[in-house]
């Protein structure tokens, strides 16, 4: 999972269009509409990606990316089809993410780009770990951390998608979390160190120690509660049912799917929204609220298969559960 911050390339436009700015005078003229309308939108898709309002930034950065499409500004370009990229991976939605993200990077190699080269590679890493592609992630990051210069958060990042890697293939995890914690100052947000906590209570569930992931995961929460960052919550919530429910301990492990679906809901979050329901189902099903289990199974199927999804129907449905 990726963590909070501002998209990165729109941050980016933003600084230099200030940097710009300042060095024109106090009574420079307001800037022409095709780069007023895209940089205004840029600014508004931050903000609600801020906000976990992860539809709308969308939609922000998809009218950005037109305006600067109609001046064929491929920089303009890249910085809007990062930030979507951005928004697709927070959602799951690799394919969209790998979309954006090839296009972006065609626009880089046409023009010559310069200034995306890290920051580029660290997503493509990312969306080809979501997808599950584990060589190609590997790849991806070790070209961000082969760099000769390389912001320190970004290789920061690309070594939590080694280790990430490292234990899903169960080989090479002790050098891979030695690595991510020597370079954690790179970071010192709290929910770098909730993530971090996340990663060690995975390692603890795969060799057994469910008492021990489920310690880790009790902290990471209350880490994301206090920054208020709903991925992050909904993602420990869902964690911690699995375990408990494989300590077998059902009613605490519902609690913690219904706590993390009300959160995907509100943040309209398909892919993951739809993992969870899986999850809550066969909770229900292993309690023997076998009529339950079903509702939820048609839900799910609804979630994942509407072509014109509503979220209206979904929130609805579930709260008549």
């Amino acid at each position: 999972m990726t963590e909070r911050r501002p998209p990165r390339a729109a941050l980016l436009a933003l600084l230099l269009v200030a940097a710009l700015a300042a060095g024109c005078g106090s009574r420079k003229p307001p800037p022409p509409e095709a780069v007023a309308v895209p940089l205004d939108a840029l600014r508004m898709g931050m903000q609600s990606y801020q906000d976990d309002q992860y539809v709308a930034a969308a939609q922000l950065f998809a009218k950005a990316l037109a305006h600067f499409r109609s001046v064929d500004d491929s920089r303009g370009q890249v910085i809007a089809l990062m930030d979507l990229a951005d928004v697709a991976l927070v959602l799951g939605e690799h394919a969209r993410a790998a979309h954006h993200l090839a296009e972006a990077e065609r626009l880089v190699q046409r023009d010559r780009l310069p200034g995306f080269g890290a920051q580029l590679q660290l997503m493509l890493c990312q969306t080809a770990a979501q997808a599950g592609d584990a060589v190609g992630a590997e790849a991806r990051c070790g070209a961000v951390l082969a760099l000769a210069e390389v912001d320190p958060r970004v290789a920061l990042a690309a070594r939590f998608e080694l280790a990430k890697l490292a234990l899903t293939r169960a080989a090479g995890w002790e050098a891979a979390r030695a690595a991510l914690a020597e370079a954690l100052d790179a970071d010192p947000r709290p929910t770098t160190r909730a993530r971090l906590l996340r990663l060690d209570a995975d390692a603890a569930r795969r060799t057994g120690d469910l008492a021990g992931a489920y310690a880790a995961l009790t902290k990471a929460l209350a880490i994301y509660q206090a920054e208020l960052y709903r991925p992050g919550i909904a993602a420990s919530h869902e964690e911690l049912a699995a375990v408990a429910q494989a300590e077998g301990k059902l009613e605490i492990a519902r609690d913690h799917y219904e706590r993390a679906l009300t959160v995907r809901m509100w943040m309209l979050d398909r892919v993951h929204g739809a993992s969870a329901l899986a999850g809550l189902a066969s909770v229900e099903e292993a309690r023997g609220a076998t009529a339950r289990a079903t509702e939820l199974r048609e839900l799910l199927d609804y979630l994942r298969g509407a072509d014109n999804l509503e979220w209206r129907v979904v929130q609805q449905k579930y709260e008549r559960r």
